[in-house]
């Protein structure tokens, strides 16, 4: 079917099985840069290293898209996984993501109701992870999607574009 590319911005993603300290913002922003430009770039995202972005306390992945039919209608999923790099235990919620259309409209889990979503919200110990899944409807444009992640009273944000066409 051919409708989906996905690039990444930087190179090598990072493997991490033993208990990191969380980096501060600073060197993310020195790591993880953005292009120069883009709809609703704001000077507070970090986008993704390969598929894998740090913000603040969290090291997130978007693994993969795909289209499902989901109960409410045709959806796209996108596989994540969240590692706490705190010393402490932080929460997590599926309604910290985000996606933005090629059309432009920011959607949440809030406008788009979805049961398709496997990631729920949960508290996460230090160096814990946590995976699943987060749906939105599909609009069914094609062009350039981003998926946001920015954790709640945040102001930072992890990006990831993704090339659609149907």
């Amino acid at each position: 079917m051919g409708w989906l590319t996905s690039f990444a911005l930087n190179e090598d993603f990072p493997e991490n099985s033993k208990k990191v300290v969380a980096p501060k913002i600073a060197s993310i922003s020195q790591k993880y840069k953005c292009p120069e430009s883009y709809l609703d770039k704001n000077s507070n995202d970090y986008c993704a290293k390969n598929s894998t972005v740090e913000v603040i306390e969290w090291r997130v992945s978007a693994l993969n898209v795909s289209r499902i039919n989901g109960f409410m209608g045709r959806e796209l999923c996108f596989k994540v996984k969240l590692e706490n790099l705190d010393e402490s235990a932080r929460t997590f919620a599926e309604s910290d993501f985000r996606l933005r259309w090629p059309s432009g409209q920011v959607r949440d889990l809030w406008t788009d109701f979805s049961t398709s979503g496997t990631l729920d919200s949960a508290p996460l110990s230090s160096g814990g992870y946590a995976t699943g899944r987060v749906c939105f409807n599909d609009p069914g444009e094609s062009g350039e999607y981003m998926l946001i992640f920015k954790p709640s009273l945040k102001s930072e944000r992890g990006i990831w574009f993704y090339n659609l066409t149907n």
